[in-house]
């Protein structure tokens, strides 16, 4: 099953439940500036993640919530939140190419099976990459983590 596009973020002050193309995704993030394009399969940053940031307007807020299966987040930095990109009972999802830094948890999977994670920065979080209940035959590749407490 390919990944589904997320959406394309401009510039804006707005959060909150977005459905798009038929998949949820709850951005509880204020996005500071990103600039993306989306085709078919995937969201990528015009820029690479050094240039798409985004960042929780609340530090007890996530940046990326995914809920839906097949979607596809690359490219991006998240930073200062509790969760910097959680999975919760979502499958077959790719997460790749990003930079996760001073998170509670940078990448943080829950009931989420199947899923590739592959050649993300993970650094300067409380704990960089989880997996928890229900987690079962994700496949993690590549991912540089250090400086988790």
């Amino acid at each position: 099953m390919d990944p589904q596009p997320i959406f394309s973020l401009k510039r804006t002050a707005s959060a909150g439940r977005r459905n798009i193309g038929g998949r949820a995704i709850k951005v509880l993030a204020t996005p500071m500036l990103v600039f993306c394009r989306a085709n078919k399969d995937r969201v990528t940053p015009k820029k690479g993640p050094e240039k798409a940031i985004i960042q929780a307007a609340n530090p007890d807020d996530h940046v990326f919530e995914v809920t839906a299966d097949s979607v596809k987040i690359s490219g991006f930095t998240v930073k200062d939140a509790s969760y910097g990109i959680k999975l919760y009972r979502a499958n077959y999802c790719n997460i790749s190419n990003n930079l996760a830094l001073n998170n509670r948890k940078g990448v943080y999977l829950h009931r989420s099976s199947n899923n590739m994670i592959t050649n993300n920065t993970v650094n300067s979080n409380k704990y960089g990459i989880s997996l928890w209940q229900g987690s079962d035959n994700n496949t993690l590749v590549n991912n540089v983590v250090s400086s988790n407490e």
